[in-house]
């Protein structure tokens, strides 16, 4: 539980947990069945277990309550972490060799490479690779392709304007795995979110009406990336385009979502108005009830949810995501769409919020982005 937690609250992209606690028991002595060390187990993906003797084993306990050798080298070693996680542990793992006599040593399981680095940008190689910038955002490589843009359902109301276009995007881009967070934008901006709704690190930004506004986050990420010798030549952050976003949110499918046509799975997907909703408020009488994602009346920490086949994640509900396009009778086919207008253009926001059904949350449903307040189902992710 204390692992969970900290996933979910902690602001950083990748978490150390040292624990200091491989001494024998004072308080019941190893004997009989009993046995020293850890239960063997296998980590999850991105995650490293590092111990300070081996894992099969404990440690006399200290007679006197001083710093442990493994506080001492934690201590020693702690600006290392600046230069990187890899020497930084190796350190630590060097003087704990030193410091231990009887033949134990340091120990660990899984890969110190599992460990997120920054890097500058460049081509992915397959979908869903991932990428880590110099702010700590967090994006998939989605590759150049074509698709079929919008709903095959004809006819009905609800798909009158995303009636299927044939589209091409001839260059593969990084999407942002999560909508940007209150973090991100104030580490970029400098700005902190509303304080009428939910806040929190881990949460997206909301509050925001226009594309223009993730433009000018754009720039100044670029120009923090481009100080850091992140960004080379070519590349830019930007808003994405209307087609961007639902070929990155299908990640090859051509069904209703990005899981499946099952509206009752959507749950384990998205932040959505469902039965948790109208529990917390019963006002949200009509909410989709056939499904529960744990949030009520309230924005997810993003990345609650299971990712789509890209490991994009939150594509579906929590906040409705501006694109760059304007919104228009039909959608906008061909290659690398992108339509605008002049003047007195309409927004375009995509994937639904925490407060919509699952029909707005599909991954062809477009809407109009409100025009006048800052709407706390609004926020965006970069591209």
């Amino acid at each position: 539980e204390f692992i969970e937690d900290l996933a979910k609250t902690s602001g950083a992209r990748a978490n150390l947990l040292f624990l200091d606690a491989c001494w024998e028991s004072l308080l019941l002595p190893e004997k009989g069945n009993i046995s020293g060390g850890m239960r063997a187990f296998e980590p999850a993906e991105g995650v490293v277990a590092a111990f300070a003797a081996d894992s099969v084993k404990t440690i006399a306990a200290p007679e006197s309550d001083p710093p442990s050798p493994l506080a001492k080298a934690i201590a020693k070693h702690l600006n290392k972490f600046d230069e990187s996680t890899e020497a930084a542990c190796l350190a630590i793992s060097k003087d704990l060799g030193k410091a231990w006599t009887g033949g134990h040593s340091p120990a660990g399981i899984g890969k110190l490479t599992a460990l997120p680095d920054t890097d500058a940008l460049r081509e992915g190689k397959t979908a869903g690779e991932g990428f880590v910038n110099s702010v700590g955002m967090s994006f998939r490589w989605c590759p150049s392709g074509s698709f079929s843009m919008g709903s095959s359902s004809t006819g009905e109301s609800a798909t009158r304007d995303r009636e299927t276009v044939q589209v091409t995007l001839s260059q593969g881009f990084w999407m942002g795995e999560y909508e940007v967070t209150q973090r991100e934008y104030g580490k970029v901006m400098r700005k902190n979110p509303p304080l009428t709704f939910t806040t929190h690190k881990n949460a997206p930004m909301w509050g925001l009406q226009e594309a223009k506004t993730i433009t000018q986050f754009c720039d100044k990420l670029n120009e923090i990336e481009s100080k850091a010798g992140s960004l080379p030549k070519g590349w830019k952050y930007l808003c994405p385009t209307e087609a961007e976003w639902e070929y990155a949110c299908r990640a090859g499918t051509s069904t209703t979502f990005s899981f499946g046509n099952s509206a009752a799975e959507i749950g384990r997907y998205g932040n959505v108005a469902d039965q948790a909703l109208w529990k917390e408020n019963p006002n949200y009488h009509w909410a989709y009830k056939q499904t529960d994602d744990g949030v009520g009346e309230a924005l997810a920490l993003v990345g609650s949810y299971q990712p789509n086949a890209w490991g994009l994640r939150d594509m579906h509900g929590n906040l409705a995501e501006i694109v760059a396009d304007h919104h228009d009778a039909k959608l906008p086919g061909g290659k690398n769409p992108l339509f605008r207008k002049e003047k007195d253009g309409r927004g375009v926001i995509r994937g639904g919020s925490w407060c919509s059904l699952p029909l707005y949350c599909e991954s062809s449903f477009r809407n109009l982005c409100p025009s006048k307040n800052k709407s706390n189902y609004v926020g965006f992710r970069i591209a």
